[in-house]
């Protein structure tokens, strides 16, 4: 039997506009990702490395976001459950997301 994840999120102006910037995503695909992102993605506290060492240092610049995840190859930060922005992992460091 499976069990229904009931999340909700909520995603603020200026993160639609980084979605739509950054990852070419309507507000209907940013809504159905971001949720994607916030319930599987990758937690900061599982990464290793550099990997690591560069959501440090975007974590540090976000600090009021404290809920951040990995999904595709963009970084999802969030403040509680409301996506605050979107950022592009950098190319050097896309190798390392799928380990």
């Amino acid at each position: 039997m499976r069990s229904k994840v009931s999340v909700e999120i909520e995603i603020s102006d200026h993160a639609f506009i980084r979605t739509k910037e950054r990852l070419g995503m309507d507000k209907r695909a940013a809504r159905r990702i971001a949720l994607k992102a916030y319930v599987a993605g990758k937690k900061h506290g599982a990464c290793k490395g550099r990997l690591k060492s560069y959501l440090d240092q975007v974590y540090r610049e976000y600090e009021n976001c404290n809920n951040m995840r990995i999904w595709g190859e963009a970084i999802w930060l969030f403040a509680g459950n409301v996506l605050v922005t979107v950022y592009n992992i950098p190319h050097e460091l896309k190798p390392l997301i799928k380990k």
